[in-house]
């Protein structure tokens, strides 16, 4: 990034990363997208045996403690009343762009990078597949090859490729 863009102060990052919920009267969609993708829970008192628990203990490090005031604004989920110790850190344009979970965190350690690339490099999606003539009859006493049709794929990405 360039200097121009890097987050400078708190303020810059709670721009783009908050685990805040909106009123849900002034920002409805934001409310109901962080109510059906962000909320880590219902667990802890609400839920003894949920597989974010193990030995009765949070596995995945939630609830947290308040990461900025609370506002008051709580989600609803399953019958629980949540606050926004129980929200995972999002960024509200993407999570309204792409209507699914998002965790965004702001990190300088390099082991981050690590972590995001040991996901983003874990292998290729490979597909086996094979081809046939499976229409004119009138070939149907014609040999196959069936090795020369078989083939063993995978699918790489503009930077692999390269």
């Amino acid at each position: 990034m360039s200097n121009e863009f890097k987050p400078q102060t708190p303020n810059d990052i709670d721009k783009h990363i908050t685990t805040k919920i909106p009123d849900k009267n002034e920002r409805p969609n934001l409310h109901g997208a962080i109510q059906n993708y962000m909320v880590q829970g219902s667990c802890g008192p609400y839920n003894k045996n949920p597989p974010c628990m193990k030995n009765e203990s949070f596995s995945k490090f939630y609830s947290k403690e308040f990461r900025r005031t609370d506002n008051g604004q709580t989600v609803k989920k399953r019958e629980c009343v949540l606050d926004n110790k129980f929200i995972v850190l999002y960024n509200p344009e993407l999570l309204l762009k792409f209507r699914c979970h998002i965790n965004v965190e702001y990190t300088c350690q390099t082991s981050s990078i690590k972590y995001l690339f040991k996901y983003v490099y874990k292998g290729n999606d490979r597909v086996t597949t094979t081809l046939y003539n499976a229409g004119d009859s009138s070939k149907a006493t014609q040999v196959v090859d069936e090795i020369r049709n078989y083939y063993d794929c995978r699918c790489i990405s503009a930077c692999e490729a390269v």
